[in-house]
């Protein structure tokens, strides 16, 4: 088995630090108010990206990530090298320009349990190899992947399942998949399904072929081991993918369930912006919807309301990127519930020039 170049340029000392990160939002609730602190967090164009970091024994230091000036110089991995306190194990059957170097929550072995599930007396015990497991390279991938699963040889990332499925034997290959675990995605399926999104866990892959295994000729307990050390690791490669499906998701749900900016001043005069669906900010009350009809419609009509503040709440609304059609449905949504309950009369919540039609498109 060939390894890879393991020289490691030398690290700095790492010390244990807090980093504090605050910010000011105005919002309905203290659920909406830190809703609104995660999505600034999460926001790549957000500028709240100061924090306050401290260890012990030095006083606080103020780090502004959008400030590159005093970054110190950082030494870089050569593409395709991977060192061995970033993973597991250095692995050579895989595609090394193709993986990531494993987070600590990520994919890992533990070759005590699995030794201890398969009664191995040493490494080099070839009673206990991946052989074991079927007839094929193929079948004994996901058979050894499933044993080690099991057995809880395998550690895997919190809410993530990690899973084998076998092709037909003609494609003498397998497909390694990582998807978000049932408790994780049931949480979220009600806010998908009420966004309009399919229910379906959200999945990131990998094709295996047979000539995939770094030595099909190891018969010991060792061979096994290198094996399923490759599959985490290129599990590990797959996490970042998943993660930005994932994170990408949040983004609309967030989107289509809060499509308006609302802009206004906070108690120390500075300028704050807060997401709102039409209902909570116009507090499900049909004569506050009705007065902030005009403003919502401008909005919808011309992106923003006017340059006129609203009254003496000071308010302006802005609405969000690529969420105009969600702000239709929920103006539309709103005059619906309003006009059926005969809270209002339909003259004073006017379509929109041209409809709403134009807008949900």
């Amino acid at each position: 088995m060939h390894g890879p170049d393991t020289t490691r340029p030398e690290r700095e000392q790492e010390h244990d630090y807090t980093a504090l990160w605050q910010i000011e939002v105005t919002a309905v609730s203290p659920r909406a108010a830190a809703e609104q602190a995660r999505a600034f967090q999460r926001d790549p164009r957000s500028d709240a990206v100061v924090f306050e970091v401290s260890t012990d024994g030095e006083p606080p230091v103020r780090v502004d990530l959008a400030d590159t000036e005093d970054q110190p110089e950082q030494q870089t991995t050569p593409p395709g090298r991977l060192f061995p306190s970033d993973i597991a194990v250095i692995t050579t059957g895989a595609k090394p320009n193709d993986l990531v170097a494993a987070p600590h929550n990520g994919f890992k072995l533990d070759r005590g349990v699995l030794a201890d599930s398969v009664d191995a007396e040493s490494e080099d015990d070839e009673d206990c190899g991946i052989q074991r497991f079927g007839d094929t390279p193929v079948e004994q991938i996901a058979g050894a992947l499933l044993h080690a699963e099991n057995s809880n040889a395998l550690q895997t990332p919190d809410g993530v399942d990690l899973y084998a499925l076998k092709l037909v034997p003609a494609a003498d290959a397998l497909i390694l998949a990582i998807r978000e675990s049932h408790d994780v995605s049931g949480a979220s399926l009600d806010r998908r399904k009420a966004a309009g999104l399919p229910g379906e866990r959200q999945v990131a892959s990998w094709t295996i072929d047979s000539g995939w295994l770094s030595d099909t000729g190891d018969r010991t307990f060792l061979g096994l081991c290198l094996t399923l050390e490759e599959v985490c690791t290129i599990a590990n490669g797959l996490m970042p993918a998943l993660r930005a499906l994932l994170d990408g998701e949040q983004l609309l749900i967030d989107r289509i369930e809060q499509p308006l900016n609302v802009l206004t001043y906070n108690l120390r005069g500075r300028q704050s912006s807060t997401r709102y669906s039409v209902q909570d900010l116009a507090e499900w009350d049909a004569d506050t919807t009705a007065s902030l009809w005009p403003l919502l419609i401008e909005a919808l009509e011309t992106g923003e309301a006017s340059e006129e503040w609203d009254g003496d709440r000071q308010r302006a609304f802005i609405v969000a990127d690529g969420a105009e059609r969600y702000l239709a449905g929920q103006l539309i949504q709103a005059r619906t519930a309003l006009l059926d309950a005969g809270s209002v009369p339909a003259e004073v919540m006017p379509d929109p020039a041209g409809g709403f039609e134009q807008h949900l498109a």
